[in-house]
């Protein structure tokens, strides 16, 4: 039995970890053949193709020209990629043309689906692709709502060319709202939560090995009805073999040298933050590999070539940081890598100076406010001093802070917020960049199973007509900053003050790969525009 496996357009173009972990680890444990399509890296690619050859998207040739010369300094390790103003210039011509060729071919293929519009040339060749080498099940990884039209489209194409082939949903933004997407009938399966078990498992009950209604975590249609099996998942990550990067071109995805997420946990280690959703694909467990386990996987991928890493796990605690530290500084590794972290008090100057040494490069920081007040309610576990100090000691030993904030959150008022502005400015010289938002509301959260406790009145009910999943509710609070102004307050800080913080480009906190490479090479780096790091930030006055 032959799968194929796919991550869909649009999304930022990055090395999909998910689908390789499924080959992995269902070619391990069986004689089952996957392949793996990286569709959203080639669709980027293709769309340039396109724009270079002047085939089907117009442009003019004064913007075709601006355009190709953004791409080409962003694929090659060069003087320009490290030039700060070249950089800056190109990172703000690739995430606009993009974004706006995502919006339009998202819409597009939201009108074919609803037989309102026609296909898009891409989607029809990539259907072809996916039915070349005559797969009998093509599972899709859905892991942001931008993917979603697309993906289903192609399913439409698939299923229309050969009513056989069972066609399975995955992914963060398709299990969070299953139901939805099995309203689509030639979807046949969701898969919820995590992948490796329901992916084996359904194929085995597709091969006639065991009965459909004993594959976990799988939600499908039966007489009529929307049924979903029991719970299960990976207890013992030691026994998952390393993710197969193999069907994918490494050199595709508009950077210099390839970037490998690597995951070495599941679930959060703290589980309590109050506006968070992703602890439910985990089943509200945290699990971590041995740390013998996880460098042995770095120490593979070296061999292979890479000395570039993402963690993605959700948060790692300074006791794992220090002992993956010490194991990478053990053996001698030479690598580069970055990943997420809360400023707790455990942070100290001896685990941060370990981390650095190892190659931890920077850190994504969940700072989210600097109001106790605020914090406490959000339920985040840290303190504003020791946030304060985590910082300076982190940027000291030499790693880039960048910083998670939370514009907004429910009865935070204008007077804390600004509270948190005159934090971040008594920090300045230890914040690199600040990545922000206004706050979102979504349904798994304990914010919106006790929102009496967040000062919120009214919920509205989920649009899905907009995105299909994770859409964000709008709400009303009794007290603080209202709902609708939310947006308001996040585009004026942003513009007048907080893009102030910036050390090299706002882009980075984007195009994240690339940062890990432009941290790792400070000798290459050529600063030349005005704002040259995170020590020239002015007052909130001086910035307005």
């Amino acid at each position: 039995m032959l799968s194929n496996l796919v991550f869909s357009p649009f999304a930022i173009p990055r090395l999909p970890l998910g689908i390789a972990l499924l080959k992995s680890y269902v070619e391990k444990n069986s004689n089952f053949q996957v392949k793996c399509a990286d569709l959203n890296t080639i669709c980027h690619n293709a769309l340039e193709d396109d724009i270079r050859n002047k085939g089907n998207i117009e442009m003019s040739d004064q913007d075709r020209e601006t355009f190709l010369k953004a791409v080409d300094v962003l694929k090659n390790k060069n003087e320009d990629f490290f030039n700060q103003a070249v950089y800056d210039w190109a990172g703000n011509v690739f995430i606009d043309s993009f974004n706006k060729l995502k919006k339009l071919f998202s819409g597009e293929c939201r009108k074919a689906l609803g037989a309102k519009g026609t296909v898009p040339w891409f989607v029809q060749q990539y259907a072809a692709l996916l039915l070349s080498n005559k797969p009998d099940i093509v599972g899709f990884s859905i892991m942001f709502p931008d993917q979603i039209y697309c993906s289903l489209l192609i399913a439409y194409i698939l299923k229309a060319a050969n009513k056989n082939i069972k066609i399975i949903f995955g992914g963060n933004s398709s299990s969070s709202d299953y139901k939805i997407v099995l309203a689509y009938p030639f979807i046949d399966y969701v898969a919820l939560n995590e992948g490796e078990i329901t992916f084996l498992e359904l194929l085995k009950a597709l091969n006639g090995e065991k009965e459909l209604e004993k594959v976990p975590n799988l939600a499908y249609r039966k007489n009529g009805a929307v049924k979903v099996n029991g719970p299960s998942m990976v207890t013992n990550l030691n026994e998952l073999p390393f993710p197969d990067f193999s069907d994918f071109d490494l050199n595709s995805c508009y950077c210099p040298e390839p970037v490998l997420s690597v995951l070495g946990s599941r679930g959060c280690y703290w589980r309590r933050c109050a506006f968070c959703v992703h602890y439910k694909n985990y089943f509200n467990r945290y699990r971590i590999t041995s740390i013998k386990r996880l460098v042995d996987e770095l120490e593979h991928h070296i061999d292979n070539g890479i000395r570039y890493f993402d963690f993605v796990d959700e948060m790692i605690p300074p006791k794992r940081f220090k002992l993956l530290g010490e194991e990478i500084i053990r053996r001698q590794l030479h690598l580069n890598y970055s990943a997420l972290a809360k400023p707790t008090a455990d942070f100290t100057k001896d685990v941060l100076d370990v981390m650095y040494e190892s190659g931890c490069t920077y850190i994504i920081w969940g700072v989210e406010s600097g109001c106790q007040r605020v914090l406490d309610l959000m339920d985040k576990g840290t303190v504003v001093e020791d946030i304060t100090r985590v910082l300076r000691d982190s940027a000291h030993a030499g790693i880039k802070n960048h910083v998670f904030l939370i514009i907004g959150f429910p009865s935070e008022t204008k007077e804390e917020l600004k509270e948190t502005m005159d934090f971040l400015y008594e920090n300045r010289s230890s914040i690199h960049s600040i990545h922000k938002g206004p706050f979102s509301l979504y349904k798994d959260s304990r914010i919106y199973g006790n929102p009496e406790k967040f000062y919120i009145t009214k919920m509205d009910t989920p649009d899905y007509s907009k995105n299909s999943t994770q859409c964000a509710i709008a709400y009303e609070v009794s007290q603080g900053i209202k709902h609708s102004e939310l947006k308001l307050y996040s585009d004026f800080y942003t513009k007048n003050y907080l893009h102030h913080f910036t050390y090299f480009s706002e882009n980075l906190n984007i195009l994240r790969h690339h940062a890990l490479l432009i941290y790792s090479n400070p000798d290459k780096l050529i600063f030349n525009v005005k704002r040259q790091g995170a020590g020239s930030v002015p007052t909130l006055v001086e910035a307005w």
